[in-house]
């Protein structure tokens, strides 16, 4: 959590740095990455789908990827991560 902090006697902001751990980091995205794994597999349960490509700034998550690759075995579909500034 980043926030403003004044001082005494300053008007000045300060910036502060707060460490989240990875698994914070996981409980906090799970339920997304959940629905995410959940409408792929509807739309995917029978197709021969040789590619998942990611795209935007969640696409570029490694727990999504890593989510991802774990339900979608590289023997099924290869994952892509798209970079949008190409």
């Amino acid at each position: 959590m980043t926030g403003i902090v004044y001082y005494l006697g300053e008007c000045q902001p300060r910036q502060i740095h707060v460490l989240v751990t990875r698994a914070t980091i996981e409980r906090f995205f799970k339920p997304f990455v959940d629905q995410i794994l959940d409408s792929l597999h509807e739309q995917l349960d029978d197709d021969d789908v040789k590619y998942i490509l990611l795209v935007g700034g969640f696409g570029e998550s490694q727990y999504l990827r890593e989510q991802l690759v774990t339900e979608f075995p590289i023997s099924r579909c290869q994952i892509i991560t798209v970079n949008d500034s190409t």
